[in-house]
């Protein structure tokens, strides 16, 4: 499923801790490890010599990391807008995951910084995005326990084929949390028992659909952002992985109502599919400024 994996860096100790955080998933020869660094111009159109220089002897001691465990890895050097040249970058290279290691707590633009932000708004693929922070320095993710929200639509789903990748990976035990959406003031006049029920029958399909064993399910009726990060909490899940269909009309977020206090409200990492509602800018759709490949 992940055979093209793009890992943006900035430079920063926070940002490498990506490679250590998703270790086993970067390190498999099947797979082709793209990394990407921004730097801005300084001098004209171009950035500083010096500073191009000691980034290639970073990335090249990365890549050559890679090659010991006989993984295929390369990099390019752009120059710009980080988030920018990125999306630019990302759209003709085509990857089946973007994996980043983003700086602080929460999603918000405050906490993550405006780069995640960005490729959370506009990424066509689906995005890996890590709490390093929450971790210690050289610790690597285990995902040992993935949760999955689902609402019974398709797009829901869709995120099924990437959470049995990565389960597949980590020998993970996936929990398939179906929400039944009951407003705080009518609650619980659905009793749980027929909620169960009716949700049954979707969820023995979400399970075929995912086509690994080590599968459990939870049923809980509230709000659903509240209640999918009470189980995140709850089941001290290690990933959540969801899809997000976009903003609507009626709200500016680019996530969709439960998708932005979820991704806002969670501390473990996340894996984000969005179906719809990529909004990318006309800009992004240019060549990106590549100044080295390597």
């Amino acid at each position: 499923m992940f055979q093209k994996i793009l890992v943006p860096l900035d430079g920063s100790e926070v940002a490498f801790r990506i490679l250590t955080q998703a270790r086993r998933l970067l390190l498999r020869s099947d797979r082709e490890i793209m990394l990407v660094q921004v730097l801005p111009p300084t001098r004209g159109s171009h950035p500083d010599p010096d500073v191009l220089a000691r980034v290639r002897g970073e990335l090249d001691r990365i890549r050559e990391g890679f090659a010991v465990h006989a993984v295929r890895a390369s990099y390019r050097i752009l120059t710009g807008d980080a988030a920018e040249q990125i999306h630019r970058f990302a759209l003709e290279y085509a990857p089946d995951l973007i994996a980043i290691s983003a700086k602080g707590q929460g999603v918000t633009r405050g906490a993550r910084g405006r780069v995640a932000e960005e490729i959370l708004r506009g990424s066509a693929v689906p995005v890996l995005l890590s709490n390093p922070l929450d971790y210690a320095r050289n610790e690597e993710l285990q995902f040992r326990r993935i949760l999955v929200p689902l609402d019974g639509t398709d797009g829901s789903g869709a995120i099924l084929p990437l959470v049995a990748s990565v389960a597949h990976d980590y020998a993970s035990e996936v929990i398939l949390l179906h929400v039944v959406e009951v407003p705080r003031f009518n609650y619980p006049t659905v009793p749980v028992s027929i909620a169960e029920r009716d949700a049954m029958p979707l969820i023995d399909t979400y399970r075929t659909r995912l086509g690994i064993r080590n599968v459990r399910v939870r049923i809980a009726l509230g709000s659903t952002a509240s209640v999918i990060l009470d189980a995140a909490r709850e089941e001290k899940a290690e990933l959540l992985a969801l899809t997000t269909h976009g903003g609507s009309t009626s709200s500016p977020s680019p996530y969709g109502s439960v998708a932005q206090q979820v991704v806002a409200g969670v501390r473990c990492p996340l894996l984000m599919k969005r179906t719809a509602g990529v909004t990318v800018p006309e800009n992004s759709r240019a060549r990106p400024s590549v100044l080295w490949a390597g």
